[in-house]
């Protein structure tokens, strides 16, 4: 007997077990419907900070100093209009970026009347929006 193959067995065995497990975990995971749970619980998440936000409450300050800076680094950003705003209005601006988020030919703007942050494409902007009720905040169409 040569004293190769026994460490072959092991190594086939050891591989024949990772695949094993990674099989037999995708199949657990898609029964029990895993991943979905997790995304269901992100999308929550999500939800309930936004409800959070608007019942006034303030995330810590760790995510506003990042978020603001990270914010004024956004081409398009009109900073004077963004210096104005408040808190509330600053962390929908931010749940506006980090949750729909922004692309080229993408506007972002605040109704005059009832303070609301709204994302538009350019042509829903051209076609629907009366520019007059609405300060753009951040304009990708440039």
């Amino acid at each position: 007997m040569d004293t190769s193959e026994p460490i072959t067995i092991v190594i086939i065995a050891i591989v024949v077990i990772i695949v094993l497990f990674l099989l037999f975990r995708e199949i657990n995971c898609w029964y029990w419907k895993i991943n979905e749970r997790i995304g269901l619980i992100k999308r929550t998440n999500i939800l309930l900070e936004r409800i959070y936000i608007q019942l006034g409450g303030v995330l810590d300050k760790e995510n506003k100093v990042s978020f603001d800076e990270k914010l004024r680094g956004i081409a398009g950003l009109d900073v004077n209009i963004y210096d104005n705003l408040s808190i509330k209005e600053k962390e929908e601006l931010n749940w506006q970026i980090a949750y729909a988020g922004i692309a080229n030919g993408d506007i972002i703007a605040l109704n005059k009347r009832s303070r609301k942050i709204r994302k538009f494409s350019l042509k829903q902007w051209k076609e629907v929006i009366n520019g007059m009720e609405w300060i753009i905040i951040i304009d990708k169409t440039i």
